[in-house]
């Protein structure tokens, strides 16, 4: 099974020449004894061994790397906090974005711009998190770095957004328009999503890194292994359909994910001033707001605006949208999917037999979409953590 986490290796890359056993000459002396424990090292990332350019969102860990420039993981922010009295990670040692150079595989990771952290022999807490810069909604990089609030520890947070969408219906504007051409012959290996979803990932690892310079007599690691993790939850559409029973086009024009007008609990929220702890991703969501996910589905060619070919199983495409995560169950009468196929729209509610499935972080939430002569049907609900296999959770659904 692959791993479902992207996996990143920190290096220590070279050590700093001191010129001299004194203090006063040691480029960064953070308490140091003059002995050379305290000759500090730059850190610095690998990619030896590990696939890092599949898409954030699109795709699964094994694929080539798909969808537009701001969707793909190219930065990383990486900080570093000391224990309790230790000054060597305070301000201007505690953070450094590193970029990714190269492709399939075979780039390399970066320090990359001003900011830098020398690992002392103190010993450095290891954060990360991605993006490093926001996105505007057409999935654009901005040019001033997210702004972490809070001490660099568990407890700080960034703040992160979701994207509903606007409500037309063709066209415009770009930020909901999902172009099913990104993907290279429409196999089921792809996600697509709209270019203003930002996908927010965080460092998990089940024991927090820690690295120092190595010169504390053995007790100290140069290097650590970071687990990059989702902190949203992606409801997934795989659509195919039964061309023994369907004879129309088949053109997949537009996707609406909503509250059912008549549940009593409104599930999709959005938030103006959400935020995400980057010490294990939990989300505060500040003040909410209902939410409908709209998002326009383009075809190729000269005829785009009519919608994606929708295909047969072995060539189904999945689109998905993100979402905050919901522990609670969502059920039957509370969220449903409204698909624009044709000219008519097919309404399915996300549960199976009335039951909820709980979309909890890091999970890709996928609903199989079957579209045959007699209507459109859920043919199965998976609940998978984003690149591994999926496993079947619930039974078939009809919706006709």
């Amino acid at each position: 099974m692959k791993r479902s986490n992207l996996q990143i290796t920190l290096l220590c890359l070279a050590a700093l020449t001191a010129t001299s056993c004194s203090n006063e000459n040691d480029p960064i002396d953070k308490g140091g004894n003059g002995t050379g424990n305290n000759e500090p090292v730059e850190l610095g990332i690998t990619a030896a061994g590990v696939s890092l350019t599949k898409s954030v969102i699109d795709g699964n860990n094994g694929a080539a790397q798909i969808g537009t420039a701001g969707n793909l993981l190219q930065e990383i922010m990486v900080l570093a906090a000391g224990e309790s009295g230790v000054t060597d990670y305070g301000s201007g040692n505690e953070k450094a974005i590193y970029k990714y150079t190269g492709g399939n595989g075979t780039g390399s990771w970066a320090q990359n711009g001003s900011d830098h952290i020398y690992l002392t022999a103190k010993k450095a807490t290891i954060y990360a998190y991605h993006p490093v810069y926001p996105f505007d909604a057409n999935g654009n990089k901005e040019s001033s770095a997210i702004t972490l609030t809070g001490n660099v520890g568990p407890d700080a947070t960034i703040p992160i957004t979701l994207f509903a969408g606007g409500t037309e219906t063709s066209g415009s504007p770009a930020t909901q328009t999902v172009n099913s051409t990104i993907t290279d012959d429409g196999t089921s290996s792809g996600i697509l999503s709209a270019p203003g979803e930002v996908d927010y990932l965080y460092e998990g690892s089940s024991s927090r890194p820690t690295a120092s310079n190595g010169k504390t007599g053995g007790n100290g690691t140069s290097s650590v292994s970071l687990e990059m993790k989702h902190a949203l939850s992606l409801v997934s559409f795989k659509i195919y359909k039964d061309n023994s029973t369907y004879k129309g086009p088949a053109k997949l024009t537009k996707i609406v994910l909503q509250n059912k007008s008549t549940a009593s609990t409104k599930t999709l929220k959005t938030s103006s001033n959400a935020t995400m702890k980057i010490g294990d991703g939990g989300i505060t969501r500040g003040t909410e707001s209902d939410a409908t996910f709209t998002r326009i589905i383009k075809g190729s060619g000269d005829d785009a605006d009519k919608g994606a070919d929708i295909k047969e199983s072995s060539g189904a495409r999945t689109y998905s949208i993100l979402v905050f995560p919901d522990a609670s169950a969502v059920a039957k009468n509370e969220v449903e999917a409204v698909f624009t196929i044709d000219g008519a729209d097919y309404t399915v509610a996300l549960a199976a037999d009335g039951t909820g499935v709980q979309w909890t972080k890091g999970n890709n939430n996928i609903y199989g979409i079957k579209l045959s002569g007699t209507g459109l049907g859920i043919t199965s609900v998976k609940v998978a953590a984003w690149g591994e296999n999926n496993v079947t959770n619930g039974s078939d659904l009809d919706a006709k």
